[in-house]
This record gives C-alpha cells, sequence and structure tokens, in this order.
C-alpha cells in the first residue's frame, strides 16, 4: 500500500512538472501561432475537441511535431493515430510551401477507428484537403509468450523519413487484480522499408518507445525536455 501511495505522488509530481514545462515551451516557442490556427481552421480544432471530450493532443506536442516538421522537411509522412496534431502537420507543409511551392510530401495518416475516420474526412479544413491521405485500417492483435501486442493491417509502403506515432491502441491483458497495457510493433513491421534517416516521436506511449529500444539497436533517442515525449533517430 504504501508503495503504491509513493508511485501515485510521483506520478502526480511528474504530470504537474509536464504541465508547468509544456506551458512554457508553448509560451517560448510557438512563434507561428500555430494554436491559434488551429482554433480558426474552418472550427475543426473546436469540433474534434467537442466529439472527443477535450481529450486531445498537448498545445505543447503539437508545437514539437510542428517545429520537427519545418527543420526537417519530410518527403513521406506517416502519422499513426490522427487527429489534431494531423492539423499542426498541414500547417508545418503549408508554411513549408510558402518558401518552396515545389514541396509536395507524401502524408499518410492512418486510423483505426470507423467512426473516427469519418469524423476527421468529415471535418477537415478545405485548406488541407489537397495535403494528406486519410486511411482506416484494421487493428491486428497477436499474441508472444502470454503478451498481446498490436498493429495496424494495412500501411502503404513508402521510405518514410518523419513518424508520428500515436496509434493503434495498444491491447491490455490482465495481471491478478491489475489491467496492464502492452504496446504496438508497426515501426518494427515497415522499419525495413523506411528511410534510414527517419525521425520519429512517440506520444506518451512509453511501452512501446522502449520496446522498439529494444528491438532495433541501431536506434537512438532521447526524450523532448518539455513534452518529455521520446523522440526516435538513428
Amino acid at each position: 500500500m504504501k508503495i503504491n501511495f509513493i508511485n501515485k505522488i510521483r506520478s502526480l509530481l511528474i504530470n504537474l512538472l509536464r504541465k508547468k514545462l509544456c506551458q512554457i515551451y508553448t509560451l517560448l516557442f510557438d512563434k507561428d501561432k500555430i494554436i491559434k490556427k488551429l482554433k480558426n481552421s474552418n472550427k475543426a480544432y473546436s469540433k474534434y475537441l467537442e466529439l472527443s471530450g477535450n481529450f486531445t493532443a498537448d498545445p505543447a506536442d503539437l508545437i514539437s511535431i510542428y517545429r520537427t516538421i519545418i527543420k526537417l522537411k519530410p518527403k513521406n509522412i506517416l502519422e499513426l493515430g490522427p487527429g489534431v496534431s494531423t492539423y499542426a502537420i498541414c500547417l508545418a507543409i503549408l508554411k513549408l510551401k510558402e518558401k518552396d511551392k515545389k514541396y509536395k510530401p507524401n502524408f499518410i495518416a492512418v486510423e483505426e477507428s470507423k467512426k473516427w475516420f469519418k469524423e476527421q474526412l468529415r471535418n477537415l479544413p478545405k485548406d488541407f484537403e489537397n495535403l494528406l491521405n486519410i486511411r482506416y485500417s484494421k487493428i491486428i492483435i497477436k499474441n508472444k509468450n502470454g503478451f498481446p501486442f498490436a498493429h495496424f493491417k494495412d500501411i502503404p509502403k513508402l521510405k518514410y523519413d518523419f513518424i508520428h506515432l500515436d496509434g493503434p491502441n495498444p491491447p491490455y491483458y490482465k495481471s491478478g487484480n491489475k489491467v496492464i497495457s502492452t504496446y504496438t510493433v508497426d515501426i518494427i513491421n515497415i522499419w525495413k522499408n523506411i528511410n534510414q534517416k527517419c525521425y520519429i516521436i512517440i506520444d506518451g506511449r512509453e511501452k512501446t518507445a522502449l520496446h522498439l529500444i529494444k528491438q532495433l539497436p541501431n536506434l537512438n533517442f532521447k526524450r523532448h525536455i518539455f513534452t518529455f515525449s521520446y523522440h526516435l533517430y538513428i
């Protein structure tokens, strides 16, 4: 009981620290006012908040993704689990196109829920319609040594040089009275086909990040100093 209490306090303190750091990061680095732009994107951001019950990406994560796209100027972008972060990527593409009109990356976003897939298509701002291809894919769940793991059934084969991983939802298993989540393996499945200079941002899925680092020995990682997200690269 004492250990559980200490872990809860530790988790609470870390979350408070992360929240405060994210607020600072947003104030310091949202120079292009993308959070304001997202809220004004044909009200798509507000609609997404309404549909999701305000469960969406942290503004600091959105800015981090946006700034990474601007810096790397990727040719093939993959997002596993689209949402408001998809709009942030689209804004980055539009910003890059202002300087280079020939810039036209392949942007694939893969969604696991038919409901959200339809909502995303319905609420996609018109300015973004020609920038990406949102696709629905079923989820495959398998077991290894009694531990379930998941991956999308269909991911287009491209030489991805930027990936944002926020899906699919990892499966769960029971251990005594506890329900424990596991990980997803999409990056491992497509690893041979992606650009070996690919940059990967993992949104909060620590078990998936640690599994990738273990299974792909050439993969380096860092934790974002403000958002704590895992950033993986070779």
